[in-house]
């Protein structure tokens, strides 16, 4: 079990505390209780808004209200039906109507006590309602505690299109209860560990490894671990958001940045409209750029949801989605260890009983239908089929970093990005098609690769300096939804080549087997490795086959046997591998009896 440590200063760590531009986040088990006293501290008004769901309300909007009246301090509160249903603009106007009507002006103050749907709607309220007033979050909802703790762009749903009305929120602060999470069953506890664990792979190695090594810790609602997960994934949250800009300037030095650097393009190419356009263009798209990692695991996840929910909730729709998108990075051929990586990931989310394969019923031409609605959906089309866009959507696959070989061959055609040397060689053949899928990437677990961008070198002071996005072609994109499984038609000639795995212990097992009883050398690229194919590589070894890896340890040279089997020295242990022993105890039955030596 790792050791719980939460960096920052001694005073953050005392009380829990984040600091942040102009905002804070304070996480403290038990806090609600007396939350009150420390709001009117920190954002005095004449009156406090209350805004909830009927379910969070029924639990713990009582003892919210009471910690007001304490204090003497004047509240309302609005309790709202629960889902998505409410988050659009019919329930946004009655809530307007409902606090002109109880005397809510300027000097007021929002507070949003709920999940994602209520803080998203009270955070688009609060920067909204006459022109803008004081925002307080306390999330309710594992997700919510993830995502709504740091100033974000929030929105409503409306004319069937999801978030078409949005602004920005910067909360003046947010406090975290940990304790209201036990009032949620753990299916949902689970789900929302989807979004830790998606946080984790992106911007933290070592709260992977904690989330990871502490699964079941964290499954037992344990206060101090929880705290340890939200607190550096917050943390981590609040770091990436400026340093995905350019490292060491803080939000509001974004800001000012891009506001003079626009104004002084404007001032010194003021006779060329065509040049200002340009940049200014290229502003927005590396805007949409370095936005780009918000999507990681909803491409996929997304488009699941519109098909499985309620079945499957929005965590565990994302899970299968994280996986798929690790999985297209490795077609690419821009994972570096992409066995270790997604291994690693599919058995951390398996420890919170995530699901990490696309549904078997789903078919793969709906989900394709679907994410091209969500594609159009996100520019500002209607929610129809699509058409053959070349735009990208903000589509996001982690990338691992690529090997010295594949950086030596340069670039190529199939994947467009900001700088150089940022094409994928893996998918120079990929399909024609122009639909592409803007894609960020990772160079490894916890780490955002910031790619710099082909004008930052340039005059242009408009541009922002780094983008983290690539494109990728459809064709990848659907191989993964096929789960990878091509049917080849094999003529009965001797065949030669590379043998490519998907990140599976299953088709791993098969293809060692396949490779071991075949003849001659065997090639094997993007092998799982896990303990149980490092029983099925054991025991061939010991059934004479030589299995040895290349000096890269990515490519696996399997020399087969041609079915020529010898008889081990020792007991084949198979331990709890159930798909290693199932081949094995069939293939020893090849095995020749050794003749009798003559005397």
């Amino acid at each position: 079990m790792s050791r719980v440590e939460l960096k920052g200063s001694k005073e953050e760590r005392s009380k829990n505390s984040i600091e942040g531009d102009g905002f804070s986040v304070q996480i403290q088990p038990g806090c609600l209780s007396n939350l009150g006293s420390k709001i009117t501290a920190l954002v005095p008004a004449c009156k406090y808004v209350i805004i909830s769901d009927r379910n969070v309300s029924s639990k713990h909007a009582d003892i919210l209200k009471k910690s007001f009246d304490v204090v003497n301090a004047i509240t309302c509160v609005k309790a709202i039906p629960p889902g998505e249903v409410s988050k659009g603009r019919r329930t946004k106007e009655e809530v307007e109507d409902w606090m002109a009507s109880n005397g809510c002006k300027k000097d007021c103050c929002l507070v949003a006590l709920g999940g994602g749907v209520i803080q998203d709607l009270g955070g688009f309220l609060a920067s909204t309602y006459m022109m803008g007033i004081p925002f307080v979050g306390i999330p309710t909802s594992l997700v919510a505690m993830l995502e709504c703790s740091v100033p974000r762009e929030v929105g409503i749903n409306a004319s069937e299109k999801k978030n078409l009305v949005g602004s920005f929120v910067r909360p003046r602060a947010v406090f975290i209860d940990i304790e209201v999470l036990s009032t949620l069953s753990l299916r949902y506890l689970r789900d929302g560990m989807a979004s830790a664990i998606r946080s984790a792979v992106l911007y933290d190695r070592e709260l992977f490894a904690l989330i990871d090594e502490n699964a079941h810790s964290l499954q037992q609602y344990d206060k101090t671990m929880l705290t340890a997960v939200l607190y550096r994934a917050i943390k981590a949250k609040i770091k990436i958001m400026t340093a995905k800009y350019h490292p060491g300037m803080s939000s509001t030095s974004i800001q000012a940045y891009t506001a003079n650097s626009s104004t002084m393009s404007t001032n010194k190419d003021d006779d060329n409209d065509k040049d200002r356009r340009r940049q200014q263009q290229q502003q927005q798209q590396q805007q949409k750029d370095n936005d780009a990692d918000e999507q990681f695991g909803h491409v996929v996840g997304d488009a699941i949801k519109e098909l499985m929910s309620p079945m499957l909730f929005d965590g565990e729709c994302l899970a299968i989605g994280l996986v798929a998108e690790m999985e297209i990075a490795q077609i690419m051929g821009y994972l570096k260890q992409p066995s270790a990586c997604i291994g690693r990931v599919r058995r951390c989310l398996r420890k919170f009983y995530l699901p990490t394969d696309i549904p078997s019923d789903l078919e793969p031409k709906d989900l394709l239908q679907a994410i091209r609605r969500n594609q159009r959906r996100q520019q500002g089309g209607g929610g129809g089929g699509g058409g053959d866009s070349a735009d990208a959507a903000a589509a996001t696959i982690v990338i691992e970093g690529r090997g010295e070989e594949k950086q030596k061959e340069g670039p190529t055609k199939g994947v467009r990005g900001g700088g150089a040397n940022t094409k994928s060689p893996a998918v120079a053949a990929a399909s024609t098609t122009k639909r592409t899928y803007r894609v960020a990437m990772v160079s490894s677990i916890g780490k955002l690769l910031l790619l710099p961008s082909s004008s930052s070198s340039s005059s242009s002071a408009a541009a922002l300096p780094y983008f983290s996005s690539v494109e990728v072609n459809e064709s990848v994109l659907l191989k993964v939804l096929n789960n990878n499984q091509d049917a080849i038609a094999v003529s009965p000639t001797k065949i030669s080549g590379h043998i490519s795995v998907p990140g599976s212990i299953s088709i791993s097992t098969r293809v060692l087997l396949l490779a071991a009883l075949g003849e001659g050398e065997c090639r094997i690229k993007g092998l799982l490795l896990s303990d149980y194919t490092e029983v099925m590589i054991t025991a061939l070894r010991k059934l004479g086959i030589s299995i040895e890896w290349e000096e890269d340890m990515q490519t696996l040279v399997v020399r087969g046997s041609a079915g020529k089997l010898k008889r081990p020295s020792t007991d084949l242990y198979m331990g709890n591998a159930s798909a290693a022993t199932r081949f094995i105890t069939t293939v020893v039955n090849l095995i020749e009896e050794e003749e009798e030596e003559e005397e």
